[in-house]
Formats: structure tokens, C-alpha cells, sequence
């Protein structure tokens, strides 16, 4: 279990070099590991060469279904933000919006 902390440690601390984000472990790994873990896999990763002191690190609460929940969102998301009145702006799945050229000549300006 040693090695693969520290395997993932450096894969972590790699990765926060070009993208600077708040790591989630999911998927088999997060079935188990647990909170000593990644309290351990953290100390791993602040302690390597590419670490950080800003590091969030947890362990992913999604159930087996999490491919199909998210899989559903991008058809539920834009529903929900119109049923709440939520404007959370274009979704992912929805088309870019178009630009329309205003007509300065009929606005009297």
C-alpha cells in the first residue's frame, strides 16, 4: 500500500503543476481507501518536490450509479435551472450562443 500511495502522490503533485484543483479520489480507489489514508496520501503529496500547502484533498461520496447520474445531468441541469429560475449560464451540452448584429440605423443613434 506504501508504493501506491506514493505513486499516487507523485501523480497528484504532477498534475497540480498544470492544473491547479481541488483532487477528488473516486472509482475503486475510493472503495478503499479511507480518511487515514488520505490524510497519509496528502502529507505524501505536500511532502514531494511539486507539492502544495493548498491542497484539498478528498475521497469521492458517489455510489455505483455516478456514471448514469452525471450522465443525466446535462438533460436535468437545464430543466432545473429553468423550473428554479437559477441562470447558471450555457450548459456544457447546449449550443454556443449566436452574436446578432444590432441595427444602429433604426435605433436613432
Amino acid at each position: 500500500m506504501n508504493d501506491w500511495l506514493d505513486h499516487v502522490a507523485l501523480a497528484i503533485a504532477n498534475v497540480r503543476c498544470v492544473i491547479c484543483a481541488d483532487v477528488v479520489i473516486g472509482g475503486e480507489a475510493a472503495l478503499y481507501l479511507d480518511h487515514d489514508n488520505i490524510a497519509d496520501l496528502q502529507r505524501r503529496v505536500t511532502a514531494s518536490v511539486f507539492g502544495t500547502d493548498h491542497l484539498t484533498l478528498r475521497l469521492s461520496r458517489s455510489d455505483e450509479n455516478s456514471g448514469a447520474i452525471g450522465a443525466a445531468m446535462q438533460f436535468t441541469d437545464p430543466y432545473m435551472d429553468a423550473l428554479c429560475g437559477w441562470n447558471t449560464g450555457p450548459h456544457p451540452s447546449s449550443p454556443a450562443p449566436t452574436r446578432t448584429k444590432i441595427d444602429t440605423a433604426t435605433m436613432g443613434v
